[in-house]
């Protein structure tokens, strides 16, 4: 039972990330604003307000990466929804 409350307690919540990146990839494509983020390796990372006008590459890069975050997480999501449901089945 407990595995079982974990995997849906883990899908809901990469659920919700996943949703709220989805938020904020189609925010930037409406606005045309994107935060882009420099690593600069042991030292973090530096960030920097870009606009699709501006500097194309790196609003695309920027939303791409969201993008991609977020359809990970949604396809997490989905796994972890696959997986409780497996569990209840067997139980």
């Amino acid at each position: 039972m407990a595995l079982r409350r974990y995997m849906l307690l883990w899908a809901i919540g990469t659920l919700i990330c996943g949703g709220l990146l989805v938020y904020y990839a189609a925010r930037n494509e409406i606005n045309g604003t994107a935060i882009y983020h420099k690593y600069t390796g042991g030292r973090g990372a530096t960030s920097e307000a870009v606009t699709r006008e501006t500097s194309p590459a790196k609003f695309r890069h920027a939303t791409n990466l969201l993008w991609v975050v977020a359809l990970f997480s949604l396809g997490v999501a989905a796994i972890g929804f696959t997986f409780y449901r497996k569990l209840d089945d067997c139980a």
